[in-house]
This record gives C-alpha cells, sequence and structure tokens, in this order.
C-alpha cells in the first residue's frame, strides 16, 4: 500500500513537472517569436546596422553642458568620400560614394530626409547621362551609387535639392492642407452671369457651399462653390483653376527662406573621373531585345548618343510598317494631362497621320501641328489605317488658365467601362496637376482608376494597360520649388508605384528617364524624351521580330 502511495506521489511530480516545462518552453518560443530580429541573428541588410546607427550618431554628435549650435544642410560644407577605387573604373562597375551632410558650421547633421539629385556624364561621349541613387542612412549620412555606364572621362555631379527641413514642411504641413487648389466658377449666363470661388475638399465640415460629387472620379472629395449671388448652384457651367489658392499662399510664404535657392552642388563635385575598357556601343548591342516577352520590364538606364537604353534588354527599331502591323486593329486610349498630350502628338507624328484629320474637342477648330498651339485642347482623335486609333482625354479638375465646361469632365473609369471589345491599348498618366491634391484624396482617384482597369482585365485578360509615373520639372522660383517640387513630385511618383505595383499593370516609371535627360528639364520634356517614351514602351508591347532598321 505505501509503495503503491509512493508511486501515485511520484506520477505526480512527474506530470506536474512535465506541465511546467511545457509551459516553459511555450513561453520561452513566444518571447523568442517577438525578439528583434536583429538579436536573433546577425544583420543580414545594411538597413538594420544603418538603424543601429541612426540611434546611436546623435549621441558622439552631441555636446554635455556646452553651448551648441545646428543648422540645416548646407551642400558647400557637406563631405563626400568615395568608397569604391575611384583610380580603376571599369565599364559596367558600381562606384559608391559617401555623402556625411554638414551644416554651416561644418558640424555633422544627426538626421536624415535631404533631398539630393546624382548624376553620372560624359558630354564628349554620346552625351552619356547615368542617373545616380541616393540612399538614405536616416543619420545625416547618404549612399550614391552609379552604375558605370559613361565610357572615358567622366563627371560626378550631385546637389543638395531641399533640405530636410524643406521635406519635413512639404510632407507634413504642406501636403496634407486642404483646398490648396481654387478654381473659379462660372454660374449662369449673359447679364446674370456671375462667378465664386470653388475647392476640392474632402476632411472637415462647411455650410451654405455648392455641392458637387463624382463618386466614380473623386470618391469622397467634393468640389465646394461659394453660393452665388443670384444663381441656382445647377447653373455652373465652367470653371478656371485659380491656383494656388490664398490659404496655400499664406502657408507657403512663411517658409519661403527653405526654397529661395535652387538645387546646390556638394563640395568636391563635379568630380572628374576615368571609366576605362569598353565600347559602349558593344556592350549595349550585346544585351537581349526587349519584347512583349520580358519577363521584367525595366525603365531604369542610362542615355547614349540620343537613345534611352534601358537595364536589362535593348529597345526595338521599329519602322512603320512594322509599327503599324504590331498596332493593326488597335485602338490607344490615352488618359493623363498635357505630358500625355505630347504622347499623342507624337503617336500621330510616328504614325504619319495627316495633322489636319486629327479631331480635337468641339470646342477648338483644327490647327497645324505645332507644340504651343496644342494649349487648351482637352481631346483628341485620330485614326490612321489599317484601324488603328489614338484618342486623348484630358483629365477632369486640372490646374491650369483654360476655361473648361463641366460636361467635358472626363474620368477615366467611366470611359474604360464603356468599352466593350477587347482591341485596346490603355495608357493612364495623372500627376501632373496633383501636386496640390492632399494625399488621401489622391489616393481615392487612384483607386478608382485602378479598379476600373481591373475590371477591363477581368474582360479582356490579354490587353495591356498601362500607368505612367511623374517626372522632373523646372523649378523656376521658391514658388515652384514648394507647389511643384521635386520631393512633391517623387512622391507622386511613388504612390502612384505602390497603388499600380501589380502583375497585370505595366507601372511605367519614366523618373529616371527624364531626370537624366542631358538637356533642359522642363514640364512638357523635348521631342526626343517623348519619342523614346514611346518607342521604349512600344518595345515592351510588339514581339521582338517585328525589330528593324529604327526610324523613331
Amino acid at each position: 500500500m505505501a509503495l503503491k502511495t509512493t508511486y501515485c506521489r511520484l506520477y505526480v511530480l512527474i506530470t506536474l513537472g512535465s506541465m511546467l516545462l511545457l509551459i516553459a518552453v511555450y513561453h520561452a518560443v513566444n518571447i523568442y517569436q517577438q525578439m528583434p530580429a536583429t538579436i536573433l541573428a546577425e544583420p543580414r541588410t545594411t538597413f538594420e546596422v544603418h538603424n543601429l546607427n541612426a540611434v546611436l550618431e546623435p549621441y558622439w554628435n552631441s555636446t554635455n553642458g556646452e553651448l551648441g549650435s545646428m543648422n540645416v544642410t548646407d551642400a558647400s560644407r557637406t563631405l563626400l568620400t568615395p568608397i569604391s577605387n575611384l583610380t580603376v573604373i571599369h565599364y559596367g562597375d558600381v562606384i559608391k560614394l559617401r555623402l556625411d551632410a554638414k551644416d554651416i558650421n561644418g558640424r555633422q547633421r544627426v538626421h536624415g530626409g535631404d533631398f539630393w539629385k546624382a548624376l553620372l556624364t560624359n558630354k564628349n561621349n554620346g552625351k552619356c547621362s547615368v542617373p545616380g541613387h541616393v540612399e538614405d542612412l536616416g543619420n545625416g549620412t547618404y549612399f550614391v551609387t552609379f552604375v558605370a555606364k559613361c565610357a572615358g572621362q567622366s563627371t560626378i555631379a550631385i546637389a543638395l535639392t531641399h533640405t530636410r527641413e524643406a521635406v519635413r514642411f512639404l510632407e507634413r504641413e504642406f501636403l496634407p492642407l486642404e483646398d490648396k487648389t481654387a478654381w473659379k466658377g462660372y454660374f449662369g449666363t449673359g447679364a446674370k452671369s456671375s462667378h465664386t470661388m470653388c475647392v476640392l475638399h474632402r476632411e472637415g465640415t462647411w455650410e451654405n457651399k455648392c455641392e458637387y460629387r463624382y463618386k466614380t472620379g473623386l470618391g469622397r472629395s467634393l468640389l465646394l462653390c461659394d453660393k452665388p449671388p443670384k444663381q441656382s448652384c445647377a447653373s455652373l457651367h465652367h470653371l478656371v483653376a485659380a491656383f494656388p489658392s490664398q490659404k496655400a499662399v499664406d502657408v507657403a510664404s512663411k517658409q519661403k527662406a527653405l526654397f529661395e535657392r535652387g538645387p546646390v552642388r556638394v563640395a568636391g563635385t563635379p568630380m572628374k573621373i576615368h571609366i576605362r575598357d569598353a565600347d559602349q556601343s558593344t556592350s549595349i548591342d550585346q544585351i537581349p531585345q526587349c519584347s512583349s516577352k520580358s519577363v521584367e520590364k525595366t525603365f531604369h538606364g542610362h542615355w547614349f548618343n540620343g537613345s534611352w537604353h534601358p537595364t536589362n534588354c535593348k529597345t526595338q527599331t521599329l519602322d512603320i510598317k512594322k509599327m503599324k502591323s504590331c498596332l493593326r486593329s488597335k485602338n490607344i486610349y490615352l488618359f493623363g494631362d498635357s505630358t500625355l498630350r505630347q504622347w499623342f502628338v507624337d503617336f500621330c507624328d510616328v504614325l504619319k497621320i495627316n495633322a489636319t484629320t486629327i479631331k480635337w474637342d468641339t470646342q477648338y477648330s483644327n490647327v497645324e501641328r505645332k507644340e504651343g498651339k496644342y494649349t487648351g485642347k482637352i481631346r483628341g482623335y485620330a485614326i490612321q489605317e489599317p484601324n488603328i486609333t489614338v484618342n486623348f482625354f484630358f483629365q477632369s479638375l486640372a490646374v491650369t488658365r483654360s476655361k473648361y465646361r463641366l460636361e467635358d469632365f472626363t474620368f477615366p473609369g467611366d470611359i474604360i467601362d464603356d468599352l466593350v471589345d477587347c482591341n485596346h491599348l490603355i495608357v493612364v498618366s495623372p500627376w501632373a496637376h496633383y501636386t496640390f491634391w492632399t494625399q488621401e484624396a489622391f489616393s481615392e482617384k487612384l483607386y478608382y482608376i485602378k479598379m476600373a482597369l481591373f475590371r477591363f482585365k477581368q474582360r479582356c485578360p490579354d490587353s495591356v494597360v498601362a500607368v505612367k509615373g511623374a517626372h522632373v520639372r523646372e523649378q523656376s522660383s521658391w514658388q515652384y520649388r514648394i507647389y511643384n517640387s521635386d520631393w512633391l513630385l517623387h512622391h507622386l511618383n511613388l504612390q502612384l508605384k505602390e497603388t499600380f505595383d501589380e502583375e497585370w499593370i505595366m507601372f511605367y516609371d519614366s523618373w529616371d528617364l527624364n531626370l537624366s535627360y542631358p538637356g533642359k528639364i522642363y514640364i512638357h520634356m523635348s521631342p526626343d524624351v517623348i519619342r523614346e517614351e514611346i518607342r521604349l514602351y512600344l518595345s515592351y508591347i510588339c514581339p521582338a521580330e517585328l525589330e528593324n532598321v529604327r526610324t523613331i
């Protein structure tokens, strides 16, 4: 009996011990799973190390109980240090440099967030130009990398476009600001006509405003107009942009000092380097042809001899006969702003469409094909046999001085949903007029475009849909460097990319192509740029066997 009791007690103790052990293991596993990856193992990426530096660096650069000053980043005092061996550089090598941001007193900046522009160029060798990639470590240090694609005596130039303080103002104050864009709304006709101010509004409250909803294009954003003195809200018939609104001017003016200077070159640049051992034309010829079957459709690359050369393939050289074969029985739909209107004009050019046959919206008569004469054109239609049509639709609520009728407003989703057949090529490019929109309003607009494209792809899974991103533009004044800043445009481009990063969408990232163009940077880029944009687009939608002597 005593022995049996002892066994029972031993069994209970073993059971309890096992249960306690299981509980301990369970908690240990949970704790282990919740531990940061940097504690579980050696850092697998430099990003983890950079985060550690961002935490530690400020303490190394601060005083304790002494007077000190910290100013904004000063490009002329910033330290540029080569990481790569610049004495021996071969064609195709990766060139890496380190930037340590300093203030006017030469003191190390302890935060990241500055916005830089970097280029590798060789004007004497095919006007070669390569965009640089800037990596922000978050602690005042930046890595700048280039691919050595400019053979011979080349130049590295790095410039500070916006300081961290300017970027923080744009991101935290200007971007979220409601009612930045204003329009004059025209009501009634004849002697009884009048106009009031209108704004795009999404958040907050209002009273006694004329409300205009465009659910399929704007979602929860509204066009709000002050009530005209004698007319009804329903009598609104035209809008003319009166940008920026006084509200935007008041907020921007307080930060004028941050944007008075344009890009400032880093001390030590332009830096001369020599890139060896390459017949540049031969190197380009050795990569495969871009085509509709290209698995990865990359838009990164470099300029050489007036052409844009993607990183991993060679653009097709289509003549008019082969291009017509590729586009036979296709309807090309272009939805965007004046930068995509340039595509429309150029498509008509390369397809040899007679200028007098181009049909613009009924508000305007036909004109000769001169770039300046197209200002204000919001709809275009052209046809080229055999059965190739090109259509252009200007985006609604544009920030432009042109006077637009409400019935001319078009939202891409409405037109795309009405497309019955599947013989369409669709390109959407919503960006140039949206730096004044809040991020939430712009995101919602993009959502409705994406859903319309998705519905079209469900109906027509083999059709190609593309979304073209934003690009840099001129920065001629402190106002331009706020309202159309490089940072805001880059932010829009990232927002577009994140929204349309889908396997069934071709996201056309034209940022590098435009940024590194060896010519004037402007909202309406050179015809050379437009031609290369279209050639790359066609290279990715046309079969490789159509390749022929280059004429576009």
